[in-house]
């Protein structure tokens, strides 16, 4: 389900997704959220017939044009694909609610994406294995002392 926002909401103005009529494809803006990384990083145009990991490998590949988004990733680049885990948020119902849906990888942009809602377009956090959304609240809520 894709729901949209009224005109002149920030995330209405920052949407880039469209229909492509004569390909009969959606091309959709994403953005991406790494766990303890500052910022998000934003794909303009992903074909939803596209692999997930090809996308996200293209923010771990060291790139000309790119050089500081690759520093601040270095964490995820050394653990590799297999360690990464990308989670939608699961779009609240209830203000308690903090829900996310694991992503399968090896999956299209449009079979991940099937059975879910997406406000304007996906917003993915990206953890490391370890980092799994149990572990990370856990840690939260356990505080400093725990570290």
């Amino acid at each position: 389900r894709l729901l949209f926002l009224q005109p002149g909401m920030e995330r209405r103005k920052e949407n880039s997704t469209f229909y492509h009529r004569g390909k009969d494809r959606l091309y959709w803006r994403v953005q991406w959220r790494f766990d303890s990384v500052e910022g998000a990083f934003i794909d303009q145009r992903v074909d939803d017939t596209t692999i997930l990991s090809e996308v996200l490998l293209d923010h771990l590949t060291l790139r000309k044009d790119a050089a500081l988004e690759y520093h601040k990733l270095q964490a995820y680049t050394k653990a590799g694909l297999d360690k990464i885990k990308a989670y939608l948020p699961l779009h609240k119902q209830r203000v308690d609610q903090e829900e996310m849906a694991e992503l399968d990888l090896g999956q299209s942009l449009a079979a991940n994406l099937i059975g879910k809602t997406v406000v304007e377009f996906p917003i993915f956090c990206v953890r490391l294995q370890a980092e799994s959304p149990a572990e990370a609240a856990g840690e939260r809520s356990e505080g400093p002392a725990a570290k």
